[in-house]
């Protein structure tokens, strides 16, 4: 067949493929909004977010398969965001059905049996073969191979246990599982725990096989990494901190939601390369900006408590130790920013802090030099050894007496 035959087709099936995540959508978000008035019990995140998680998943795969035909994310982040609809429109039906309307539409504890699993092989997916696969879509090397079958093994064991674990499905307790076999318990009995573990130790092993895959990374590729290693970070520590917090905040759920909704927005970024050298950059500013935040407010909040205990003997000193707490805070801002900017530049962003050291030095070298030769090859010297291009010229344009 035609190599453009075969394109135009790769093309059109990916965007059917779209297309039919946002018919799912559509469809999910309408049931989802007949729902709102249901007494459903305490909702994860909020009313929808799988539909967000669909539409971002699917459109980053439809871009991938379009401008990247060969690389295979954009055909796994596509399926996702299809998958993540699906489980959207899934719990809508079962609500509408079994809540809003009961009785009104069909076969609804068959259609809820699928809650009870079909959020698996999403998650253990883009916990695994996410980081097994980034970002070409290839393994790392044949040696990995055993590490994506643990994936797929553990992925279909728990899928399997949870689907035929006795009582009320977790994300609609008013429906029993229809399959549900007696005594079987997914997560403590020996077969299903031995499915968590197993799923664990793939993300595990999926975790180490980027971190050597960075390791051996050179140049665009090293870049591409740490785009999506710096999302995944934030979504781990979102994911923690969560945990560790209060799994019932919904805050944290919904900041929980939207770091995840990071990761393939910053794949999709380093895969097709949209100001893929930009990361050191962000990464630097986010860095710093946080660690001002930090510094700044444990000021404000020593100074509060200082003030306030000074001036309590003569006013009630509230709004006085506010007012001029944050007046100290932010007369340190700049500073502050500058010498926290400076540290992370060196560390995170390189480029910039040697950049801008040699900028200064030249600046300092040529504040008196009058001299357009040795200024010439100064400034060719500073250039050459900061970003080391392959050539460097200048070009003084001559005045008018000189012509």
């Amino acid at each position: 067949m035609d190599t453009n035959a075969k394109r135009d087709r790769r093309h059109t099936f990916a965007l059917g493929v779209w297309l039919a995540t946002l018919v799912v959508g559509l469809a999910a978000t309408a049931f989802v909004v007949a729902g709102l008035s249901a007494e459903i019990g305490t909702v994860w995140g909020f009313p929808g977010f799988g539909v967000l998680l669909a539409v971002t998943f699917g459109t980053i795969g439809l871009l991938i398969s379009v401008r990247v035909p060969g690389n295979r994310f954009g055909w796994l982040f596509a399926f996702v965001g299809l998958a993540s609809a699906l489980q959207e429109l899934i719990a809508g039906y079962v609500v509408q059905g079994g809540l809003v309307s009961p009785g009104s539409l069909p076969w609804i504890e068959q259609v809820a049996w699928f809650e009870t699993w079909d959020w698996v092989p999403v998650a253990g997916g883009a916990t695994t073969f996410l980081l097994l696969l980034f970002p070409d879509g290839r393994l790392l090397s044949k040696r990995w191979r055993p590490v994506a079958w643990l994936a797929i093994g553990s992925i279909a064991l728990v899928s399997g246990f949870l689907s035929i674990q006795p009582g009320p499905i977790d994300s609609a307790e008013f429906v029993v599982n229809p399959l549900g076999v007696s005594g079987v318990d997914a997560i403590t009995g020996p077969l299903g725990g031995a499915g968590f573990i197993a799923l664990i130790l793939a993300v595990l092993l999926s975790a180490v096989s980027m971190v050597v895959r960075f390791r051996r990374s050179r140049a665009a590729e090293r870049e591409q990494l740490k785009w999506f290693a710096s999302a995944a970070i934030l979504a781990g520590l979102v994911f923690a901190g969560l945990g560790a917090a209060d799994s019932a905040n919904k805050g944290f759920q919904i900041l929980t939601v939207f770091a995840f909704m990071g990761m393939p927005v910053s794949a999709g970024i380093a895969i097709l390369r949209y100001r893929l050298y930009d990361i050191d950059r962000i990464v630097s500013n986010a860095l710093g900006y946080a660690v001002v935040t930090i510094i700044l407010f444990a000021i404000f909040a020593v100074v509060n408590l200082a003030l306030q205990g000074a001036l309590s003997s003569f006013t009630n000193g509230d709004t006085l130790s506010v007012a001029v707490s944050t007046l100290f805070a932010a007369a340190l801002f700049n500073p502050v920013r500058s010498r926290v900017q400076r540290a992370a530049d060196r560390r995170f962003h390189r480029a910039r802090y040697d950049g801008d050291r040699a900028a200064s030095a030249f600046s300092e070298r040529m504040r008196d030099e009058l001299d357009l030769e040795t200024i010439r090859r100064e400034l060719v010297a500073t250039v050459g050894e900061s970003i080391q291009p392959r050539a460097g010229a200048v070009w003084i344009r001559p005045s008018r007496r000189t012509r």
